[in-house]
């Protein structure tokens, strides 16, 4: 996958992904995606699929391993030093807060992990949050954990907001200086 001389990538590249990835701006961490990054034949990147809108910030990593499949979710907010490991599935609306990892897991829609949460082998149901600095490892791990508070779906929502607006400004901007 190529980058543009700007240091995103190539506008419809990403068939469906609106995430941009900059690359060497003053004072931003690099976002790395490793793994295959090839497009597949329905124009998407595989092993690792974005979905519309999702946010992704400074310092993120997402790693395909082995070529196992790694799926974003639309609307998903991954905020600073995430580290994600496949094989994964995140669902729709999740919130994952700086430095958590998910590791070979899967989560249902509109979860939240909290900062330095680590999740592994297991699968967290919708609505659920993950406390920050938990490990969870197995279904009994998952036993104990509440609902999405309506604050913290608030927070959810306007984090995914902002990064829209500072997409869209960027997409503007951008736009008027190619002209």
């Amino acid at each position: 996958m190529a980058l543009g001389d700007d240091g995103h990538i190539a506008d419809g590249q990403l068939k469906g992904a609106t995430a941009l990835l900059p690359r060497n701006q003053p004072g931003d961490a690099p976002v790395d995606l490793t793994g295959k990054k090839s497009l597949g034949p329905d124009g998407k990147v595989a092993p690792i699929v974005l979905g519309e809108e999702v946010n992704i910030q400074d310092g993120v990593i997402i790693h395909s391993h082995g070529g196992a499949l790694v799926t974003i979710s639309a609307r998903t907010s991954i905020a600073h030093g995430v580290a994600i490991h496949g094989a994964c599935e995140i669902g729709e609306g999740c919130f994952l807060a700086m430095r958590s990892t998910i590791y070979n897991a899967t989560l249902e829609a509109r979860v939240w992990v909290g900062m330095n949460a680590m999740v592994m082998g297991t699968k967290i149901q919708a609505h659920c949050t993950v406390p920050a600095g938990s490990i969870i490892r197995s279904g009994s791990d998952v036993w104990g954990l509440r609902l999405v508070s309506h604050k913290e779906d608030r927070y959810m929502k306007s984090v995914l907001k902002a990064a829209n607006q500072l997409r869209e400004e960027y997409l503007k901007t951008r736009a008027v200086i190619k002209t």
